[in-house]
């Protein structure tokens, strides 16, 4: 049994289920269902890792399952929201851009922060000298 991981997607071009996995690039399966799709992935990696096998080849390494996708969903008091949409504005950036240097700040990624920052003021300059 192999332990690499398998992202399963609707396509709605193929009007199907794609599984990939990353540790084998070229392979890719489809099925009607995420289930057949799922289990034809399973079968195309045992194959692929029974060639490389018999070949001498060396297995690519197991990645581990990424933690966070860099989304995420937020729900904030009205007030709060409505006071980090006023700070976003007179720092001239996007709420989401305010939110990311916030949480980054508190999570001591100073220099990301700084970084934003220093990008905000070089647009601000530019926007200004328009």
């Amino acid at each position: 049994m192999h332990h690499y991981g398998v992202r399963i997607f609707w396509w709605e071009e193929d009007n199907a289920w794609i599984a990939t996995c990353s540790a084998f690039p070229y392979a890719s399966t489809f099925g009607a269902t995420r289930e057949e799709a799922a289990r034809r992935m399973d079968e195309a990696i045992e194959e692929l890792v029974f060639t490389c096998e018999q070949e001498g080849r060396a297995l690519p390494p197991v990645e581990k399952e990424p933690t966070a996708s860099g989304q995420l969903r937020l729900r904030l008091p009205r007030d709060v929201h409505e006071r980090a949409i006023e700070q976003a504005r007179r720092d001239e950036v996007s709420l989401n851009t305010f939110l990311v240097g916030a949480i980054s700040e508190k999570l001591g990624a100073g220099a990301g922060v700084e970084a934003l920052r220093a990008l905000r003021d070089e647009i601000v300059e530019v926007l200004g000298s328009r």
